[in-house]
């Protein structure tokens, strides 16, 4: 059993945002869950604001999706990367498309 101390937010609909949690297994669980009826007050912009300032890289995405399924069929193997490997792993892919995007506009000026 572990404990996990965390934040949610509730939308008004009742539906819960949990973020991730590393080192469960991934499936479903039982949960037991305790929920503080102070609401803690916001330090960001509320949902929708801030859609103007972040778009999703579709390189990126492609990349978490294929980091995915590499770990998915490592699994499958018998193997498996923990998430502080994965997001690693995604660092160092967005760190090397960084530099040859650098490359690249060096190279066309």
């Amino acid at each position: 059993m572990k404990t996990i101390e965390t934040e949610v937010v509730v939308a008004a609909d009742g539906n819960l945002s949990i973020p991730p949690v590393e080192n469960v297994e991934p499936g479903k669980h039982r949960v037991v869950m305790v929920i503080d009826e102070a609401v803690i007050p916001s330090t960001t912009a509320p949902a929708g604001e801030l859609d103007e300032f972040y778009q999703v890289d579709p390189v990126e995405l492609d990349e978490l999706l294929e980091a995915i399924a590499e770990s998915e069929a490592e699994k499958a193997r018998g193997q498996q990367r923990t998430t502080a490997q994965l997001r690693a792993e995604l660092a160092q892919r967005k760190a090397n498309r960084r530099v040859q995007s650098s490359h690249e506009i060096k190279a066309t000026v």
